[in-house]
């Protein structure tokens, strides 16, 4: 009979000093790699504390949204609460925004701070979730590092705007820590659940990303928390490993119970469901089948859960917009449905023997399905920043497969090497692409580069191009926008636009007659279209479409003026002179329509009338050299030289290089000296030599 070995521990008891220890010792082994996680990813993410804000969505979010750039008020909480307009509902992460207001002002490196503050702790959190769970630091350690240190995470990390990712995974961590302590302990259960119920609350307040939670919930209970398994008569009576045996003692529960545990999570997801896609519709942002086709959007989403993995595996020519690609071909679609499900079979298949495969997989599946494409809002066919919570699954079952590979000595080595050398690529590769999110003109620029047919990037490349006083490159560059995406009807109002200013209104017609095509109901188009045929003589038309503008919005005043304008222009002066005074009846301090109307009344012979209205301009607008010109000139057509010389030197000394005024001083004072009128003559040329002289 062999005798069975009993351990040292039941002769020598280990003395509560060396316990303690050894606790000690674990504690500081934690400490010491969330010291390190924190600092790899200070590394990899420090070129975003130099960014600016970036012209996509961080306007609206930010910097010119006056509920946000106010800050912290009660009517701001308020209207966070109810506010809806950019397709979702996150009080919480306006309420973020502002406080950032409060504590940075608008200095978008303290923004970019709190960003990055929230990615650190989220890879923290992981990383001690896992190690308690599981009780294998060295996994845990490798599955954080290298969910806080890939690429996939800048977009997330490196976008103000997309404050909403980043805090919404917090709190969803926060969730899991909660839900973990309910389900590991006897006493006090129901207020762990109900603390993570409350995370849960604010994550999905954040952002309904984690709307899917629940399902995860029961695949952790399945693994790694032990709640629930699937054993044969064999294994019925193994215990928990040691690191799980207090978080699974007293805690395992049937199916049925689990499944009715998660119903208030169900619930709280399912309203914020509703809501998530009340508020997308609402902001019309949501595309109906029209736009694009159920086929095409079914088959995107399908292959975009091959997509992810492939940027997971190879993370590069990662950009901020990815356009909605043409439509794949049926085998791709039918090659990537027969994947998908052969993978599931097999996690299932394999959850016995290796559980994390199960929970990892369906981790991956079921997070990302919500926001894949099936309801396709946007024009993006692949967004970077969905991949924030969804890919800890598949990074969970890369380490988890790995460790189970690595059974000798030698191979967890060569494995523990190999991890240190992804870790150190990865950190390589996201501080590149985040140096790309330090400007507009390199984020977009770059998007471009590593995209095909991307319209939306062409476009805000343009705009910083032409910021910058680049209008040749900023004109290519849109000019691009419409050639991929004709209907895009922002790039061509932005390509007309700078076409326009810079004398190029044969090109500008062209472009704004395409705008006015693709969007007959929009009011800027018909003005600016007038605004082009205006330059070209073409009146009769550009009245056609600064009336067509008033139509489509009586409050653009600026068209009422332009409308005047070629009416003037065409000799209808009382319709001018009614067009200014409408203007005027809106606006009473608009000095450029007193001066048009001035002019107007000018030309109709009512002179006295006229000069009370350049007056007024005056009055209303110091500075403005035109209208004390203008006014200069009818003083002069008076004889009366004295006053018109003053309004002639006002508008030098307001624009020294205005060469009509210049003319016209001269012209005054050699009419004064023919009529006699010498008193003032030296006086009025000693004033005028300084801009003679430019």
């Amino acid at each position: 009979m062999v005798q069975r070995q009993l351990p040292l521990d039941t002769f020598f008891p280990a003395s509560q000093a060396a316990v303690n220890m050894r606790r000690r010792d674990s504690h500081f082994s934690v400490g010491l790699m969330c010291a390190v996680l924190a600092g790899l990813i200070l590394a990899a993410f420090w070129p975003v504390l130099q960014a600016g804000f970036i012209s996509l969505d961080d306007d609206f979010y930010v910097k010119n949204n006056p509920f946000v750039t106010s800050g912290l008020r009660w009517s701001n909480i308020v209207w966070a609460f109810q506010d809806s307009h950019l397709g979702t509902w996150h009080p919480l992460t306006w309420l973020s925004h502002m406080l950032d207001v409060e504590l940075y002002g608008l200095n978008p490196t303290g923004h970019h701070l709190t960003n990055l503050l929230l990615h650190i702790a989220n890879t923290v959190l992981l990383f001690l979730l896992f190690n308690r769970w599981t009780g294998s630091p060295w996994k845990s350690f490798l599955l954080a590092a290298f969910f806080g240190l890939h690429p996939l995470r800048v977009e997330s990390v490196a976008w103000v705007s997309e404050r909403k990712d980043v805090l919404s995974v917090f709190f969803g961590l926060l969730t899991l820590a909660a839900y973990s302590r309910h389900a590991g302990q006897t006493e006090k259960r129901k207020g762990w659940y109900l603390w993570s119920l409350f995370f849960y609350a604010l994550s999905l307040m954040s952002k309904p990303m984690l709307a899917t939670l629940p399902v995860l919930l029961l695949l952790l209970d399945f693994w790694p928390l032990g709640r629930v398994r699937v054993e044969s008569e064999s294994e019925k009576t193994r215990r928990p490993s040691p690191a799980l045996s207090t978080l699974h003692s007293h805690s395992s529960l049937s199916l049925p119970r689990l499944i009715l545990e998660k119903l208030p999570f169900l619930a709280l997801a399912v309203l914020d469901g509703v809501v998530a896609v009340w508020t997308q519709a609402q902001a019309g942002a949501m595309k109906n089948l029209s736009e694009i086709p159920l086929g095409p959007r079914s088959g995107n989403a399908l292959v975009t859960y091959w997509l992810y993995l492939q940027r997971t595996v190879w993370p590069v020519k990662l950009a901020v917009f990815y356009p909605f690609p043409s439509p794949w071909p049926t085998w791709i679609v039918l090659a990537g449905v027969l994947g998908l499900a052969a993978i599931s079979v097999l996690a299932v298949v394999r959850a016995r023997r290796q559980p994390f495969f199960l929970t990892g997989w369906f981790w991956y599946l079921v997070s990302v399905t919500p926001v894949i494409g099936f309801l396709q809002t946007g024009r993006h066919g692949s967004t970077d920043r969905f991949t924030y919570w969804p890919q800890i699954g598949i990074l969970l079952l890369v380490v988890w497969f790995a460790a189970d590979w690595a059974k000798t000595g030698l191979a967890r080595k060569v494995l523990a090497s190999l991890g240190g050398i992804i870790a150190a690529i990865l950190l390589l590769l996201t501080r590149q692409q985040a140096g790309y999110w330090i400007s507009n003109e390199k984020l977009f620029a770059h998007a471009a580069a590593v995209t095909e047919n991307n319209a939306l990037a062409h476009y805000y490349a343009g705009q910083a191009l032409a910021e910058r006083g680049q209008i040749t490159e900023a004109v290519a560059e849109l000019g691009l926008a419409v050639k991929i995406q004709p209907d895009f009807g922002d790039a061509s109002l932005k390509l007309g636009q700078l076409l326009l200013d810079s004398g190029q209104a044969e090109k500008a017609v062209t472009v704004f007659a395409g705008v006015v095509k693709f969007y007959p109901g929009l009011a800027e188009g018909h003005f600016l279209y007038g605004q082009a045929l205006a330059r070209l003589g073409r009146l009769d038309s550009a009245v056609e479409q600064y009336q067509a503008a008033l139509q489509l919005n009586p409050a653009l005043l600026e068209a009422q003026n332009n409308l005047a304008n070629a009416r003037q222009r065409l000799g209808q002066l009382p319709e001018a002179i009614a067009g200014y005074r409408a203007v005027l009846k809106a606006d009473l301090n608009n000095a450029l329509a007193h001066n048009n109307l001035a002019a107007a009344l000018a030309a109709s012979g009512q002179v006295s009338e006229a000069l009370e209205e350049y007056t007024t301009a005056i009055r209303v607008r110091p500075d403005y050299a035109e209208a004390y010109f203008n006014r200069g000139n009818i003083l002069f057509s008076m004889d009366n030289y004295a006053p018109a010389m003053a309004d002639f030197l006002a508008a030098l000394r307001l624009k020294p290089n205005y060469a009509k005024a210049l003319a016209a001083a001269q012209n005054a004072v050699q009419a004064a000296a023919q009529s006699g009128q010498t008193n003032q003559l030296d006086a009025w040329q000693n004033q005028l030599k300084p801009y003679q002289s430019n």
